[in-house]
């Protein structure tokens, strides 16, 4: 009877290992049909249909992206080189240099590059005549005297502040 149940035993052990290499097996191969299902994927429109090729085309197309991504950086690079020389800072002051006109139709505009290199026109207008004066402005100091609404322009320039109007349209006073 020891042997019978050594015999059972056994027998029992093999079924219960077989049944687990069963359950490893469809394990295993629901892996591989998950796995074969992304390759898939991946091989879809692909002439050749081998993963080295897809692998090969994706290659290409990112170095073809890091060639297009350093061409656009080299045109950043010159695009701002330019944008620093271009007059982008404008400042503007009104002011009523006459005390027998009325309105603030007289005007100070500074208008700069990046550096403060640019001009400062001012305007000034009277009953009979309307004056124009341009001073050359470098490094946002001019060689010529600035008047204090024309030093006020270049600062309103310098800061952003582009206009001397408030919000509700009233003039402000230099």
């Amino acid at each position: 009877m020891a042997v019978e149940s050594a015999i059972w035993l056994l027998f029992g052990i093999t079924w219960f290992i077989v049944l687990l290499l069963i359950v490893a097996l469809l394990w295993m191969k629901r892996r591989m049909d998950r796995q074969m299902a992304r390759q898939c994927l991946l091989l879809e429109g692909v002439e050749e249909g081998s993963l080295d090729a897809v692998l090969g085309q994706h290659v290409a197309a990112a170095r073809e992206a890091v060639d297009a991504t350093a061409r656009l950086e080299e045109r950043l690079e010159l695009l701002s080189k330019k944008t620093d020389d271009t007059l982008q800072h404008v400042g503007l002051v009104r002011f009523n240099p006459f005390m027998d006109t009325g309105g603030h139709f007289s005007f100070a505009l500074a208008v700069t590059d990046a550096a403060g290199d640019g001009y400062v026109l001012c305007n000034l207008h009277g009953r009979r005549e309307s004056r124009l004066y341009a001073k050359p402005v470098h490094g946002w100091e001019s060689a010529y005297p600035l008047s204090e609404e024309e030093r006020a322009a270049l600062e309103r320039a310098k800061t952003g502040m582009a206009d001397a109007k408030g919000a509700q349209g009233d003039e402000l006073e230099v």
